[in-house]
C-alpha cells in the first residue's frame, strides 16, 4: 500500500480588503489612507489516499471475466467551500456634521471566522465493512440456486420416489390385471386410477429432477457476475453553533455597524449519507458427478408419454429401476449444502462504501451591519471512499486458514493468493 497526500484549496471568495480614509479639518487639511486585509484566506483541506499499484488494470482486455486485478483502497477528503462572492460595504462617521472617516470594505462575507473544525468520519471500520460484504454475498451468490436445488429435489423425492413396497405393488397390480376382466377393473375408482396417477407422478419426478441437476452441472465452472446495492443510510440534524453574534467577516469597522447590539445566530445543519455496494464474479466447482442413470431417465420419459393400459403396465415390469434411480439422487442431497459453502468461489469480490458528512453553516437573525446583504453559507465536508477485497471464499478470511479441500477447489479454478 502506498500513501499520497495533497492540499485542497478553499472554494469561495477569500482575502478581504478594508480601505480607510481619514480626513482632519485643520489648516491645511491632511489626509491619509491605509489598506489592509482583516479577513484571512479560507481553510485549506487535505486528501489522503492509500492504495495498491495495479498495473494490470490498464492492460485488462475488454470483457475479461476472471483475474482479480484490484485491491484494497481508501481515500479521505476534507474540504470547505462558500457559496458567496465578494461584497462591497461602505460607511461613514460624522463628527460635528463633518466627514471624519469613511470606510469601504471589499471581500467575502461569512458568518464566522473560518475555524469550526472538520465533520466526523462516518465510514465503517474494516470489520464492520466486511460484515456488510458477507451479507451481500449471502444475498446474491449463485449457489442460492443450489439451496433451491436441494429443496426441489427433496420435495420431488418426497412426493414422487417409489418405495420398494410401492414398486412391488405396481408389479403385483400388473399381474392381477393380466388375469382380470379389464372393463371391471378399469371402473374401480380406487384401484386403477390411483395406480396410474402414482406411476405418472413418479415418472414426472424423475424427469424434472434430472433437468434441474443437468442445468446445475452445465453452469458449473462458468462465471456469474453479481452487483448488489445495499440499503443507503441518510440522516440530518440542526444545531445552533453560535449565539448572539455579529457576522464575523468584518473584525471591526464601527462605522459599518448598527448602534444596537444584534442577536444573530449561526445554524449548523449536519447531513450524513452512506452508500455501500458489492461487486463480484462467482463460479462454482462440482468435485463429483451427480445425477441418475440417463437410460433410466429415458425410460421415465417414455412411460410418462404413454397412455397406460393393463397390458402396457404388465410389459413395463420389473419396476426396480425406478427405485434404483432415486438412490444416488438421495445420496446427493447430503452433499448439496456442503458444496454450497465450499464449492463456490469468488474470482473477484469487493465491498465498496462512500460516506459523506457535510456541515452547512447559515447565519440567521440580525447581522449587526447597515448593509442588507446576508453572509454567505459555509460548507465543511468530510468524504471517505473505501474498498475491501474478498478472498475466494469470502471476506475476513485468510489463505493460511483455508482447508485442504478449499485450496484444492481454488487450484481447480486457477486461483492463487497473489
Amino acid at each position: 500500500m502506498t500513501t499520497r497526500r495533497r492540499s485542497l484549496s478553499f472554494k469561495g471568495a477569500v482575502g478581504g480588503n478594508r480601505v480607510t480614509k481619514d480626513q482632519v479639518f485643520d489648516n491645511p487639511p491632511s489626509t491619509s489612507r491605509v489598506t489592509y486585509a482583516p479577513f484571512p484566506d479560507g481553510p485549506n483541506g487535505t486528501q489522503v489516499t492509500e492504495s495498491e499499484n495495479h498495473p494490470g488494470w490498464k492492460r485488462r482486455k475488454a470483457g475479461q471475466a476472471s483475474g482479480d486485478i484490484g485491491g484494497d483502497f481508501y481515500t479521505m477528503k476534507q474540504f470547505a467551500s462558500s457559496d458567496g462572492k465578494q461584497v462591497t460595504f461602505t460607511g461613514a462617521e460624522l463628527i460635528g456634521g463633518f466627514l471624519q472617516r469613511s470606510t469601504k470594505y471589499v471581500g467575502p462575507y461569512v458568518p464566522f471566522a473560518l475555524a469550526p473544525g472538520w465533520p466526523p468520519d462516518a465510514s465503517s471500520g474494516t470489520g464492520a465493512l466486511e460484515v456488510f460484504g458477507t451479507k451481500a454475498i449471502a444475498a446474491c451468490k449463485p449457489t442460492n440456486a443450489l439451496v433451491d436445488l436441494s429443496t426441489t429435489l427433496g420435495e420431488l423425492l418426497k412426493d414422487g420416489a417409489p418405495s420398494r413396497i410401492g414398486a412391488e405393488l405396481w408389479e403385483s397390480s400388473a399381474a392381477r390385471l393380466k388375469n382380470s376382466v379389464g372393463s371391471e377393473y378399469l371402473n374401480v375408482e380406487f384401484g386403477w386410477k390411483p395406480l396410474v396417477a402414482d406411476i405418472q407422478k413418479t415418472m414426472d419426478a424423475i424427469i424434472r429432477a434430472d433437468a434441474v441437476i443437468r442445468q446445475y452441472k452445465r453452469d458449473a465452472g462458468k462465471v456469474v457476475r453479481r452487483r448488489l446495492d445495499l440499503s443507503p443510510t441518510n440522516s440530518r440534524s440542526d444545531t445552533i453553533s453560535h449565539n448572539n453574534v455579529n457576522a464575523f467577516a468584518l473584525y471591526d469597522g464601527s462605522e459599518l455597524r448598527k448602534t444596537t447590539a444584534n442577536k444573530g445566530q449561526v445554524l449548523r445543519t449536519r447531513e450524513t449519507s452512506v452508500k455501500r455496494w458489492f461487486s463480484g464474479a462467482f463460479s462454482y466447482h462440482l468435485p463429483l458427478d451427480v445425477g441418475g442413470n440417463p437410460r433410466e431417465v429415458s425410460k421415465a420419459k417414455e412411460i410418462f408419454g404413454l397412455e397406460l393400459t393393463p397390458s402396457t403396465l404388465w410389459n413395463l415390469s420389473p419396476w426396480s429401476w425406478a427405485v434404483d434411480w432415486f438412490v444416488p439422487v438421495g445420496d446427493l442431497l447430503g452433499n448439496l449444502q456442503d458444496w454450497a459453502s465450499d464449492g463456490q468461489v469468488l474470482l473477484y469480490g469487493y465491498i465498496m462504501e462512500h460516506s459523506i458528512v457535510r456541515d452547512t453553516y447559515t447565519f440567521i437573525g440580525d447581522t449587526g451591519f447597515l448593509s442588507p446583504q446576508r453572509p454567505s453559507i459555509l460548507t465543511y465536508t468530510t468524504e471517505v471512499k473505501k474498498r475491501r477485497r474478498a478472498t475466494p471464499f469470502g471476506f475476513g478470511l485468510s489463505w493460511d486458514r483455508f482447508t485442504d479441500r478449499q485450496l484444492a477447489i481454488a487450484a481447480a479454478l486457477g486461483l492463487s493468493r497473489s
